[in-house]
């Protein structure tokens, strides 16, 4: 036995200190690898919240199709406004964001870890084309980005973005000056042609792996849980 062998090489039991590191280290995995997408649908669900709350004429969620053969694109939210739909892309972020309207990627700093990422309102643009698609030249579609986490930007916003507390004014300027009641019917439309298949959401997901590359946040997950179950299975072996 592997064990044995180690026990004999520094005299004491390992089995509890493998057992201990072992847990410890697959904890950490699962918080590494759930945390992320926690931490996005929370930020979807405060959005929500802060919409519903303002007696916005709201969908959520919808996964929607692109045109092309085959292909989707998952709205976080959409608007309904007198005059227009909004298309909003919700961000949760943290650490130091330097990011610019037109720049192709987004730069995050979280202590000394530095992660770049594609930028949000250029993502939201290919949702406003699936929009446009579907509803027709009926309505004006516009895009908003809303970062509901604690980052900070030290550059300042760039434009087409807000904070979560400045959702609701950003709202009533695109309003700007139309009248009348909001579109709901072209809610109705895209709530019609948006996808409920869970096939179609795991079909999206790999078309934006293979279109963005594999996820490399979770390598380190990964090998932690690896070698956390062989800790354990040493231990228990």
């Amino acid at each position: 036995m592997l064990e044995a062998q180690l026990d004999a090489w520094f005299g004491q039991d390992l089995g509890g200190l493998f057992a201990i590191v072992g847990a410890v280290l697959i904890a950490w995995s699962l918080k590494r690898a759930i945390l992320p997408s926690w931490r996005a649908r929370g930020g979807e669900r405060r959005v929500r919240r802060v919409l519903e709350s303002g007696g916005f004429a709201c969908a959520h969620d919808l996964l929607l199709p692109t045109g092309a053969p085959g292909g989707w694109t998952q709205v976080d939210h959409v608007v309904a406004l007198p005059g227009r739909l909004v298309s909003i892309e919700t961000k949760t972020l943290s650490g130091h964001i330097y990011a610019s309207e037109r720049a192709r990627n987004w730069t995050q700093f979280v202590g000394r870890q530095k992660h770049r990422f594609q930028n949000p309102l250029h993502q939201n643009f290919k949702h406003l084309m699936a929009i446009r698609n579907i509803v027709g030249n009926g309505v004006p579609v516009a895009g908003l980005v809303v970062l509901a986490g604690r980052a900070r930007f030290p550059k300042g916003l760039p434009g087409g973005c807000c904070d979560l507390a400045g959702l609701p004014e950003a709202l009533y300027l695109l309003r700007g000056m139309a009248m009348g009641a909001p579109a709901v019917e072209f809610l109705d439309r895209l709530k019609l042609a948006s996808s409920e298949d869970r096939a179609d959401r795991r079909k999206h997901l790999r078309d934006l792996q293979t279109r963005y590359g594999a996820d490399g946040t979770l390598i380190l997950p990964m090998a932690g849980a690896l070698a956390g179950g062989v800790l354990l299975w040493l231990a228990y072996s």
